[in-house]
C-alpha cells in the first residue's frame, strides 16, 4: 500500500486488513493506517472497530505520530487522546523530501518550520488553535518559492458544553468576540472556580 492506497481504501479492503489485524498485530504500517483512517472516517462503528481503532490510534500517538484524519474519529477518542484542542496541516508528497511550512497566526509574527514525516511522503505539522483563531499558512519545498499548498486554519466549530479548561476558555473566547458581556463575567466566574478548586485538590496530594 503507497499513499494513494491509503487514501483509496474501500469497504472490501478493509474488511480483509480487519480480518488479518484480529489473526495478527503484525502488519505493516501502510495496512494500518490505511485502516484506521477508514474506522476514523466511518459513521455508527461497532463496538469491536471502535476498540480497534482505540488500539491503533494508541499506537501511533505513543510514537507521536499523528495525520489529520484524526479529527474524524469518534468523538470519545478524540477527548480519549486530547484531539480536541488541535488543527493538522497534512501534506502529500514524496517521501524524504525537506518540506516547509510558512505560517502567520493572527497579529503574530510570520514563523517558518520544517514539516515532520509521519510516514514516506506524508508530511504533518499540528496547531493548538482557540475559537477566533486563524492561521494562514503556506507550503514549501525547503529553499523552493513554488507553493505546494496553501490555506487557513480557522477555529469556527460550535463551542462544546464541556466543562473541560479548553472549552471554557473557548466559550470566554466566543463571549469576548461577540460582546456578550453578561455571559463573559459568567464564564470567566465558572472558570475561576475551576481553577480554585484544582489548585485546592492538588494541595491535598
Amino acid at each position: 500500500y503507497m499513499n494513494d492506497r491509503i487514501d483509496t481504501l474501500d469497504e472490501f479492503d478493509a474488511s480483509f486488513i480487519f480480518k488479518q489485524y484480529n489473526r495478527s498485530d503484525k502488519m505493516n504500517d501502510a495496512c494500518k493506517i490505511a485502516l484506521m483512517k477508514y474506522l476514523c472516517l466511518s459513521d455508527d462503528l461497532k463496538e469491536n472497530e471502535l476498540n480497534l481503532l482505540d488500539n491503533l490510534v494508541r499506537e501511533y500517538v505513543v510514537k507521536n505520530v499523528y495525520f489529520s484524519f484524526f479529527k474524524k474519529m469518534d468523538r470519545q477518542l478524540i477527548v480519549k487522546y486530547h484531539m480536541y484542542d488541535k488543527k493538522f496541516v497534512e501534506y502529500h508528497g514524496k517521501p524524504n523530501e525537506r518540506i516547509n511550512i510558512v505560517y502567520k497566526k493572527n497579529d503574530d509574527e510570520i514563523a517558518i518550520e520544517e514539516m515532520l514525516e509521519m510516514y514516506p511522503g506524508i508530511y504533518v505539522r499540528q496547531f493548538v488553535i482557540f475559537f477566533g483563531d486563524n492561521i494562514y499558512y503556506e507550503v514549501h519545498r525547503l529553499d523552493e518559492e513554488e507553493i505546494l499548498h496553501k490555506d487557513v486554519l480557522v477555529y469556527n466549530d460550535i463551542v462544546n458544553e464541556d466543562n473541560s479548561r479548553y472549552d471554557m476558555i473557548n466559550k470566554m473566547q466566543s463571549s469576548l468576540i461577540y460582546y456578550e458581556e453578561k455571559e463573559l463575567i459568567e464564564e470567566m466566574k465558572a472558570y475561576h472556580g475551576l481553577d480554585y478548586v484544582t489548585k485546592q485538590l492538588f494541595a491535598r496530594v
